[in-house]
């Protein structure tokens, strides 16, 4: 079994409209993180035989953008490679916007607490998970809807939002992440 490895583009708006709504619903895949959409691929290159379980020497990459490196022996990529370009041309060809990649920066302490002023968030301990879904209610609030194929992943240990959206919302995000990182207690 000789592995390869192949770099691929998967559309991500190709990708939410032809094979997402074949998947399984996982209650995990509901929170806009990038990992839902890998998750995805993995269930979907399992329905195609190919198990990208890493104890079997096999493994994907995915970059929010839609680059996906696989290293699997040379006929399962073949096997991927087909599944794709049946998507693309599943596809109904919607124009949409292009998605970009954006890390903001942020004080972890005030950012929370600008969400909390704004009755997003209890004041208190609170998990990382509460935090980020706080964080999409308020991109809603001022016109940014999360769905799929965009992505928000908040890291307090690192102190950063990783973003995948058009431009545009990327632009109101960090506007609006900047005013609450300034906002703080009691400021």
């Amino acid at each position: 079994m000789q592995a390869g490895f192949r770099t691929f583009l998967v559309d991500p708006y190709e990708f939410e409209e032809v094979v997402r709504p074949k998947l399984p619903v996982l209650k995990e895949d509901v929170d806009h993180q990038a990992d839902g959409v890998f998750r995805a691929l993995r269930q979907w290159f399992a329905q195609l035989g190919v198990d990208m379980a890493l104890t079997n020497g096999r493994s994907i990459l995915w970059h929010d953008d839609g680059r996906l490196l696989v290293c699997a022996p040379h006929a399962e990529l073949e096997t991927i490679e087909r599944a794709l370009d049946k998507m693309h041309r599943d596809y109904s060809g919607k124009p949409h916007p292009r998605l970009e990649i954006r890390v903001i920066h942020l004080k972890p302490e005030s950012f929370e607490a600008g969400l909390s002023e704004l009755m997003l968030l209890a004041h208190g301990a609170r998990s990382q998970a509460e935090v980020g879904a706080a964080v999409v209610r308020r991109f809603a609030q001022i016109g940014v809807e999360f769905a799929s194929p965009k992505t928000c992943y908040y890291s307090r240990s690192r102190s950063y939002l990783a973003l995948c959206a058009p431009r545009a919302d990327l632009d109101t995000i960090e506007r609006e992440v900047l005013r609450l990182n300034r906002q703080g207690p009691g400021q």
